[in-house]
């Protein structure tokens, strides 16, 4: 009773350490590629785990028993607390939740009316619940392949699972190919079709060293397919829902399997094993097509963006930003436009945003004196902002001026929540500003 109890506890306790640590990465990663390999790193963990996990349990049942092997789990999990107990994860963009029984359901409605408003998470989320789906298909169709139409026995359905995991890890880094692709989801695409498609040559070409390499392929189409469905959920979904946008995939993840168990034994009884194989292996292709075409002019990031996010990194007060906080910052830039002699900022002003020239140039003046000139990637107002003072100088445009703007809570909000931004943005303004009083004196 004690041990079942444990056991529902880690299970209870485990369903939200997937969502949260995918959740978290982008706030820990600076870049798109570093993004992309922790996703890699992760998946080829979780392959790794998924064969290493129960032969080392298999040797602690043996030499200590139950109670060796729960105390060494513990320990694991204690190690993993400690491990993360520094960690510090700015809280730039995110919603502060209730605490209590509500927290769960508000965050499966959140990440509902994510999936509602967001095109790009609702296409990944379609895609991996229909995956999803087909695994549920394949694991009781990989028992009856194996035993009654291969004719491998039962060694072969372990044979079968074991290529299938072989290919996760030569997926995962292979994934690593991804980290330098604008675009990640015709990889995606094709890495649905390419998880589906090999189910149908089992059925259409029986024989044992085809549904070997078959099941190879799929495993690495697994890894592809996890690494970029999860890098476009956290890059196209906010701050603010991006926890409960993956706990919606992680649901569904969980239910998809099931439902496609039930419906197994329908389809081979309807189609016989060859034909269940046939169709099952037709259904990703299809929904990859469709998904596709859906996809078209579906906005990445894109260049706009990635342009807002080169500004931000130009600025020393920002480079040390997460990933996460810095997309966050380039979501929320407003454009700007200034004609030829329009004040940018000017002297004695109340300090209430934040600007990043991205075209044009600009004067920099206190009183009557010309302190400097600048262009594209300057970033003005930080002092007044910092330190909570009028303007200091004034900015005007010395032709037509493209800019962003930030607003004043944007700002203090993710410079003073990270250590070194903070440094450096105090750092910044502490130097203007002695170069405003030496070339006063």
């Amino acid at each position: 009773m004690a041990l079942a109890l444990v056991v529902g506890l880690e299970a209870g306790f485990g369903a939200f350490t997937r969502p949260l640590h995918m959740g978290l990465l982008p706030a820990c990663a600076r870049t798109p590629e570093q993004l992309i390999a922790a996703n890699v790193t992760s998946s080829a963990a979780e392959g790794l785990g998924t064969f290493v996990g129960p032969a080392v349990a298999s040797l602690l049942l043996v030499w200590t028993g139950p109670v060796g092997a729960i105390v060494a789990v513990g320990v694991m999990y204690a190690a993993g607390v400690l491990a993360l107990a520094s960690t510090h994860i700015p809280v730039v963009g995110r919603r502060g939740g209730r605490a209590g029984p509500g927290m769960v359901l508000d965050e499966i409605l959140a990440g509902v009316r994510a999936v509602a408003r967001l095109p790009g998470p609702r296409l990944v989320v379609i895609g991996l619940a229909m995956q999803t789906f087909v695994r549920g298909l394949l694991t009781v169709l990989t028992v009856v392949a194996a035993i009654e139409l291969l004719g491998m026995g039962e060694p072969g359905v372990g044979t079968l699972n074991a290529a299938m995991g072989l290919g996760g890890l030569l997926g995962a880094g292979a994934s690593i190919a991804l980290a330098g692709r604008a675009h990640l989801f015709p990889a995606f695409v094709v890495a649905l079709a390419g998880w589906g498609a090999p189910i149908a040559f089992i059925g259409l070409a029986v024989h044992p060293s085809v549904a070997i390499v078959a099941m190879l392929a799929i495993g690495l189409s697994n890894a592809l397919l996890d690494v970029a469905g999860f890098t476009l959920v956290q890059r196209t979904t906010p701050n603010d829902a991006r926890v409960s946008m993956l706990g919606l995939i992680d649901g569904v993840a969980n239910l998809g399997p099931a439902i496609g168990g039930i419906v197994a034994p329908l389809l081979i009884a309807t189609a016989g094993v060859e034909g269940a194989l046939v169709l099952t292996g037709v259904l990703l292709p299809v929904v990859a097509v469709a998904l596709g075409l859906a996809a078209r002019g579906l906005d990445e990031g894109g260049p706009a963006a990635a342009r807002r996010v080169e500004l931000l990194r130009g600025q020393p007060l920002f480079a040390p930003l997460s990933l996460a906080t810095v997309e966050h910052l380039a979501a929320s830039l407003v454009p700007v436009r200034f004609d030829t002699g329009a004040w940018l900022i000017r002297e004695g002003d109340v300090g209430e945003d934040y600007l990043l020239i991205d075209e044009g140039e600009v004067e920099i003046t206190q009183g009557d004196r010309l302190l400097g000139t600048g262009g594209a990637g300057l970033g003005v107002g930080e002092v007044a902002l910092i330190h909570d003072v009028p303007r200091t100088a004034s900015v005007r445009a010395s032709g037509p001026v493209a800019a962003f703007r930030m607003d004043r809570d944007a700002f203090l909000e993710a410079v003073t929540g990270h250590a070194q931004s903070n440094a450096a943005a105090r750092s910044l303004a502490a130097d203007r500003l002695a170069a405003d009083r030496g070339r006063g004196a």
